[in-house]
């Protein structure tokens, strides 16, 4: 059996779901049981018939498959039939192709270097696997909570009424922008509050000086500080330390965020559970239809929200996303504040809280909306900032936290181990495509000679190759698992959500170099997020898209030499469709980048 036999089940999974659309309430009825039925014959005749399956494979494959799909059940998919198929499919295949991997492995005589390449290859291939399960697991999980009618409504409680401390960091902030937002909490309809404005570094009096009149106008507290250390976090401790001593709940709102009236009256009732340190709400962007590029990203950060915060919510490992949240004013003191370290300060504070033994909450209704970045670099840089926010917290606490004996619970640790190491994999992006383009250009080159050296050169393409297959299909099925969800969640066409996945592809470069960022240790300080209209008269460049540029030029120069020179064989034509989806990758960054204002 070839390692194509994941690439096979996971196409067939592809085709079957695309053609079963719409399915968006799939309760306990018959038609849907045949269906799945269906799905899983389709599965095993496909494995069969392509991979040559013996008659012991095709029993432990159908054993496997019914197994997985009965221990779905468990995750509380009872409406969510597809995605337990998805999920059964998924172990099923991995975990026949891990067990004939090692028979194979177990018979191959190799040296010490082909014994070591193969260790590593395959060690890499089963991380990659596992992150799969795990993602497609938390992203079934999610739809089904989206799809279930049981949803409960955040509890509210008219007679709780505690004192909240509204804090509102601002930064060179244009004046307008800031005063919607000052203007929003002045209508809050809740009777006991107040809010702290904290202007940190920002040079220009005609920038901060209107906010403080209009501060004093409405009753709030208006501080400025020049210079002051910590970026936001510092702002925030410094607000803090002003906050009045009868407040219970802080408040974060940024700088563009216009809250709802509502928004305290319908969550502050939740802290009446004394193990609830914060509550988080979904953020929402009020200039989605600015331009093509926050049309295309939208449903990026939507998703944050709708699937990966409602999937953490149920294993309590959601983060503080800094604004449209509360936090207990005594567990923020008794987490020691914000860390002013830290460029993503509030995911920083998450973990310290949880690991405390404390509760975050998520309601999943928007109370408000802000601004979005409305050029595809200042995007990058945002997304910049929190991959490498997520890789400074993993590594920081990993020793002290994530793997020492606290209140955190495995799901927890598991959550945020993974929110640092997932950032890792966009680094073998990069590496496999100078491994494709070194070896494919050097492969061309000795069989052009006829060279000896060709055949040596094939034998490690194929072991490459072995691996690369398995790497991409992590990729693609990633891709395909966006694309249902934007399907079934946002009820988009089939060009929106392979749009909006293409968003997430053109971000993996972005990832990579956070990633490498990291491991070469260079100092990182807080970029903050342009909250103002882009200057149109700017003229566009290619300065920072020229990385991909090149990487998709030197793709396709290997891929052409490979196609033109080397013979037809199936090694080379799937290092030559690998090469293609790397293109692709890359392709989508430049093609984003290309539709920014």
């Amino acid at each position: 059996m070839s390692p194509l036999f994941v690439v096979a089940t996971l196409t067939t999974l592809v085709g079957f779901n695309l053609l079963s659309f719409p399915f968006s309430r799939q309760r306990k009825i018959f038609i849907f049981r045949w269906t799945n039925l269906l799905c899983g014959a389709v599965f095993v005749f496909y494995g069969w018939y392509f991979n040559h399956l013996t008659i012991l494979q095709l029993f432990l494959y159908i054993t496997l498959w019914s197994a997985a799909y009965w221990i779905s059940a468990y995750n509380h998919t009872d409406c969510y039939l597809i995605g337990r198929a998805i999920l059964a499919t998924l172990i099923s295949s991995i975990i026949l192709y891990l067990l004939d991997k090692a028979h194979v492995l177990f018979y191959l005589k190799q040296g010490w270097v082909g014994y070591t390449a193969t260790l590593v290859f395959e060690a890499g291939e089963i991380a990659f696997l596992l992150l799969l399960v795990f993602f497609a697991w938390d992203m079934v999980r999610a739809l089904d909570l989206h799809l279930s009618p049981d949803a409960k409504p955040p509890t509210t409680d008219s007679n709780y009424t505690p004192f909240v401390s509204i804090h509102v960091p601002i930064c060179n902030e244009p004046v307008d922008l800031v005063s919607k937002t000052i203007h929003a909490l002045s209508r809050l309809s809740y009777p006991a509050y107040e809010v702290i404005v904290v202007d940190n570094n920002t040079d220009d009096p005609a920038l901060w000086m209107p906010i403080k009149a209009c501060c004093e106008q409405l009753g709030f507290q208006f501080v400025h500080v020049n210079p002051h250390p910590g970026f936001k976090a510092g702002a925030l401790n410094l607000a803090l330390a002003k906050t009045s001593a009868t407040a219970s709940l802080i408040a974060v709102v940024d700088a563009d965020y216009e809250l709802r009236p509502e928004f305290l009256t319908d969550n502050v009732a939740v802290f009446t559970d004394p193990n609830v340190a914060f509550l988080q709400t979904p953020q929402r962007s009020k200039n989605v239809q600015a331009n093509k590029i926050t049309r295309a990203f939208n449903p990026v950060y939507d998703f944050f929200y709708d699937i990966t915060m409602l999937a953490r919510s149920q294993r309590n490992s959601i983060i503080f996303a800094g604004c449209a949240g509360l936090i207990r004013c005594s567990a923020l003191r008794e987490a020691g504040g914000w860390a002013e370290w830290s460029i993503t300060e509030d995911a920083e504070l998450s973990l310290r809280l949880l690991k405390l033994g404390y509760k975050g909450v998520y309601v999943n209704r928007g109370y408000g909306a802000g601004l979005m970045p409305e050029t595809f670099n200042d995007i990058q840089k945002q997304w910049f900032r929190y991959f490498c926010g997520g890789l400074d917290i993993t590594s920081h606490f990993l020793v002290s936290t994530i793997l020492a004996r606290n209140k955190l619970s495995f799901m927890q640790r598991l959550d945020f181990l993974m929110g640092g190491i997932i950032n890792l994999g966009a680094v073998m992006m990069l590496l496999s495509t100078a491994w494709i383009v070194i070896t494919a250009m050097t492969y061309s080159i000795l069989q052009a000679q006829g060279s000896a050296l060709a055949g040596d050169m094939l034998y490690w393409l194929g072991i490459f190759s072995n691996w690369l297959i398995v790497y991409d299909s992590f990729l693609i099925f990633e891709v395909f698992l966006l694309f249902l969800a934007f399907r079934l969640v946002y009820q988009f066409n089939w060009i929106e959500a392979l749009g909006a996945a293409g968003s997430f592809l053109s971000l993996m470069t972005t990832q990579a170099r956070a990633a490498l960022s990291f491991l070469l240790g260079q100092e990182r300080s807080f970029m903050k997020t342009p909250k103002q209209t882009i200057d149109r008269s700017r003229k566009r460049g290619i300065g920072p898209i020229w990385f991909e540029l090149l990487l998709c030029i030197a793709l396709g120069t290997a891929m052409a030499c490979l196609f033109w020179i080397a013979p037809s064989k199936p090694v080379v034509l799937s290092y030559i469709t690998l090469g293609l989806w790397q293109i692709l990758i890359y392709g989508s960054t430049v093609w984003r980048a290309f539709q920014s204002p």
